[in-house]
């Protein structure tokens, strides 16, 4: 009976999947530039409508071009945002077990045993001591790669797949490693160092010791192995695919997944829901949509602009929001892929959606070499197909009904 009911619910979630190109122009329209060349951007896109009734569930109708879940794409920073909920998640289940009460301001302390690994012991771009607070703040105001891999390094890659298996959010995802580290083997993520929750006399309350973790066992994607050549940790070039079967990869319906469970924990069954407390809903999607500016440390820094991390509606450009759009969202760039997954609220014209895509720019198929189309086809790509849903769910529910 309980089978059944999951499988009722997982199907009233995700049903009606439909073709993108049944309510947008995709292969002949502003798109074209992009989607004529499917074989070498790898473009997917899924866009879920939302729709509300009163006194009803909440209902998702999903409409996707090439999605392919099996299809490897590299993920980049876009795998913080698990990171993140799992650290808070994490926090709860400490304290239900541990006398000392700990609070994501509470002060963290990280020591290494040495090269490539490092301590963290001052947050120098909150200008504080480290705290998961400002982890999650960091990670989705600028993208901070420290952020991340600091949370990484606290809860281990093991328990961020747990959380998100055990929910329902993965179905074929997998993260492996920390980002934007240089020096790093691939069996340098397997350690992670001792890590301490600190309180106000700077004695310990929680320690984690160091330990080396043992990856689990994971589903291999198809065409793991990308382009002509990469550049090697020794900066030479090497003649041949480069591979990603030891990076990580989440699918954009997963990566959509999770994002679903924390704009709308209420749609989903308790044990597909994450456990985490309002507050910890609210850090979230409050570090999900302020821009850079919002936080005292980053105000002053122009290079980081309202729309950095917000692709569909910047595209790279400097582009001021309006206050009545919300987006809620996690984007990551890396080895010439984008990635953007988005929760659009336009709560003056009463549009709402969730969009995600991504796409692979790089054309001369050499990896790791820093040469990538981002600025002049992949940015303005997620600009034109943000423009083009937005514009076309407006339309639709400005229709008279």
């Amino acid at each position: 009976m309980r089978i059944a009911i999951l499988f009722f619910v997982i199907s009233h979630l995700c049903a009606c999947h439909k073709k993108l190109d049944s309510i947008l122009d995709v292969k002949e329209g502003e798109l074209k530039r992009w989607t004529s060349e499917q074989e070498e951007f790898e473009i997917q896109i899924r866009f879920t409508r939302i729709i509300k009734s009163p006194g009803k569930p909440i209902k998702f109708v999903s409409y996707t071009y090439n999605e392919n879940e099996k299809e490897y794409y590299y993920p980049a920073s876009t795998i913080k945002m698990p990171v993140a909920i799992a650290a808070l998640q994490k926090l709860n289940e400490v304290n239900a077990t541990n006398k000392q009460h700990i609070t994501v301001e509470t002060p963290m302390r990280f020591i290494s045993h040495g090269p490539p690994h490092t301590d963290f012991l001052f947050d120098s771009l909150a200008g504080t001591v480290p705290c998961v607070k400002n982890f999650v703040e960091e990670i989705f105001s600028i993208s901070d790669n420290n952020a991340s891999n600091r949370l990484f390094e606290w809860l281990g890659p093991r328990y961020i797949d747990s959380v998100m298996y055990a929910t329902g959010a993965f179905t074929r995802s997998r993260i492996l490693h920390r980002v934007g580290v240089n020096g790093f083997k691939d069996s340098d993520h397997a350690y992670l160092g001792k890590v301490s929750f600190l309180d106000s006399n700077n004695q310990s309350l929680l320690e984690v010791p160091e330990r080396r973790e043992q990856l689990s066992k994971y589903v291999h994607q198809k065409n793991e192995k990308k382009g002509i050549g990469y550049i090697n940790d020794f900066d030479s070039l090497v003649h041949a695919p480069f591979d990603f079967s030891k990076k990580n990869f989440i699918s954009i319906r997963d990566l959509e997944g999770v994002l679903k469970r924390v704009i709308f924990p209420e749609a989903f069954e308790p044990q597909q829901q994450f456990r985490l407390t309002k507050a910890d809903y609210r850090l979230l999607k409050q570090a999900m949509e302020q821009p850079p500016r919002y936080y005292d440390y980053l105000k002053n820094d122009t290079s980081y602009y309202d729309s950095y991390v917000k692709f569909f509606f910047g595209g790279g450009k400097k582009e001021s929001l309006p206050q009545h759009l919300h987006i809620l969202n996690k984007v990551g760039w890396a080895y010439g892929y984008l990635t953007d997954c988005s929760y659009v609220w336009d709560e003056k014209l009463g549009v709402e959606y969730f969009l995600t895509a991504t796409i692979k720019v790089n054309a001369d198929g050499i990896f790791n070499d820093g040469v990538y189309e981002y600025e002049s086809i992949g940015l303005p790509f997620f600009k034109t197909l943000g423009k083009c849903v937005y514009e076309s769910e407006v339309k639709r529910v400005s229709k008279p009904k």
